[in-house]
């Protein structure tokens, strides 16, 4: 529910040293793009891919490079990676966390993948800047799956907008008034 922008990156046939140079270029592109917090690059491997118990700092890059399996194990249903590289970026206030990576599934030896979201509409709350700030948000995440095609990744995007296929602020704006009201009447049937 809300506005949200999803994306799935590929990068098949690739080194190791592709990949981390590939997201070092990427790395850098958000650091220049005025996020309000970029994370340091991470890459982990073998054992390292694996959820911790308690406290996993890295947890949410963890999900959205492993595969989502449907086996009926409640605990935690998706597959690790063997090997990922990647990074956490905070596009703005009231924005969600966005991650950004590549990961080598368990049956692949080449062939990196990422999953992944952000969801901007909270950013349009009037405690964070209102529409101002959410198209700031929402915007800043458009320029970096941009870089990514830029970059040669596969870059799958699915955006409930409008924007990413329209490219227009006037369908964006209008599609976050809407979702605003419904949000409104949702949580004002709830009370």
């Amino acid at each position: 529910m809300g506005l949200t922008i999803s994306y799935n990156l590929s990068l098949p046939s690739a080194t190791v040293q592709h990949v981390r140079s590939q997201m070092e270029a990427l790395h850098s592109i958000a650091q220049k793009l005025d996020f309000i917090s970029v994370d340091d690059l991470v890459e982990l491997e073998g054992e390292a891919c694996q959820v911790a118990p308690h406290d996993d700092p890295h947890l949410l890059l963890k999900i959205h490079g492993s595969k989502l399996l449907f086996t009926g194990d409640k605990n935690f249903p998706f597959q690790t990676p063997i090997h990922l590289i990647g990074f956490l970026v905070t596009p703005g206030e009231g924005c969600a966390t966005a991650s950004f990576g590549l990961a080598l599934p368990v049956d692949s030896t080449t062939d990196w993948s990422w999953l992944s979201y952000c969801k901007t509409q909270y950013a349009s709350n009037p405690e964070y800047g209102g529409l101002e700030n959410f198209l700031t948000c929402h915007l800043k995440m458009v320029h970096m799956l941009d870089a990514i095609a830029k970059l040669r990744i596969g870059c799958e995007v699915t955006e409930n907008g409008g924007y990413w296929e329209s490219r227009d602020l006037v369908v964006l704006s209008k599609a976050i008034g809407q979702n605003n009201l419904f949000m409104a009447a949702v949580m004002g049937g709830l009370n």
